[in-house]
């Protein structure tokens, strides 16, 4: 059955229906019928946010609904013939949403609806409508025919090198592996973890635990155990990833392909007349300036660095007292530090678990699906972020 059948309506994704060689068809399928009706809504000869804004709000969710589960699909359960079908359909949404961002009729449309029901339409319409034509504009609608084509070719590009940076990234992920024989070395790890590692280790034929680079157990490797050694072998692994250093120096390397993207980012800032990707950038967030960027981040280093000076100064005082194998050290009332030895501390207020951390603590980090661009507005799939 084919992705687009697995993820209609409101049901919830069937993953394990999904078939790599289903991908592509269904892409392709979906894309010449969203063409057809999008090109029926570029004739519209009375375009209203009714008849026009709302088909194309439905057409983008019909699309993300069927590319997000394969995206998703091929980030955590990859295989060649997946990561194949997902890369062939990588140059097909570029265009397709390159071509609707800029398409002339479709802004004539958008801005006639402003003109004619602004007045009537609720903000979050009003909302709508502006950021579309914000978009359309980023997406070079108003540019001449040759330097729309090669803005286009640009962000197929990029949809692709950020496919490869992805690609490089897992590889280098999957390709590390630290054995463990002895188990006092997992010492403060999740059991979770532990007997994962131990069940690879059986299916690789070792003894002991086969601890894999995976987030969650180098999430878990960094935050509990006790083993500064195995931290650090975690840490190097996971923070020289796809890169031209650490254990797997040169092998996933993404040197060159972070100078492809970064210099067509900028060729792609410059053919919509910014002189500078991070100019671009900023069109669509709230700092009105790169300066202004700069300036906020060098204010907060500054603040930051005067409450770290102080904040070292009370949790190194020698009234601290250690508990166990760790060291409780009292701050104010209803705060304390513990500190794993040989690493740094995280800090939380005694709310911690209302609030968050005060510093340092645990961050969940997610995977951004960068291989095509984002359905949400017409135009989110040009975007060179």
């Amino acid at each position: 059955m084919t992705p687009q059948a697995e993820v209609s309506g409101t049901q919830l994704p069937a993953f394990d229906r999904i078939r790599a060689a289903d991908v592509e068809p269904a892409i392709r399928s979906l894309l010449e019928k969203n063409r057809a009706e999008v090109a029926s809504l570029e004739a519209q000869p009375d375009p209203t946010f009714e008849n026009t804004v709302l088909p194309l709000e439905q057409l983008a969710h019909r699309l993300s609904r069927t590319w997000s589960p394969i995206g998703h699909l091929n980030g955590v359960l990859n295989s060649d013939e997946l990561r194949a079908s997902y890369n062939a359909c990588l140059p097909l949404l570029s265009n397709y949403w390159t071509d609707l961002a800029q398409s002339e009729p479709l802004y004539k449309a958008y801005s006639a609806i402003v003109a004619n029901e602004s007045p009537r339409l609720a903000p979050a319409q009003r909302r709508v409508l502006e950021r579309a034509l914000e978009d359309f504009r980023l997406a070079g609608v108003g540019l001449p025919s040759d330097r729309k084509a090669r803005y286009k070719t640009v962000v197929q590009e990029l949809a692709q090198l950020g496919a490869k940076f992805e690609e490089n990234v897992l590889d280098a992920m999957n390709s590390w592996t630290r054995h463990v024989t002895d188990e006092k070395e997992l010492a403060g790890i999740n059991s979770v973890i532990v007997d994962q590692a131990r069940a690879r280790a059986q299916e690789k034929g070792l003894p002991g635990w086969l601890l894999a680079l995976e987030q969650p157990t180098y999430m878990s490797v960094m935050t509990d155990a006790d083993s500064e050694a195995l931290r650090r072998d975690f840490y190097k692994a996971w923070s020289t990833r796809a890169s031209d250093r650490g254990p797997s120096a040169g092998k996933f390397d993404n040197t060159e392909v972070i100078g492809k993207i970064l210099a067509l980012r900028h060729e792609a800032a410059r053919l919509l007349d910014f002189p500078n990707y991070a100019a671009y950038a900023l069109a669509t967030r709230m700092a009105p300036s790169t300066q202004a960027v700069f300036d906020f981040l060098r204010a907060r280093r500054a603040a930051r660095r005067r409450k770290g000076i102080r904040r070292a100064g009370s949790i190194c005082r020698p009234e601290a007292r250690r508990v166990g194998r760790r060291v409780l050290r009292r701050e104010a009332p209803g705060q304390a530090v513990f500190d794993h030895p040989g690493r740094a501390a995280p800090l939380f207020s005694a709310d911690a678990r209302a609030r968050g951390p005060v510093l340092g603590g645990r961050e969940a980090v997610r995977r951004e699906d960068r291989g095509a661009p984002r359905p949400a507005h017409v135009s989110h799939g040009c975007a060179i972020l």
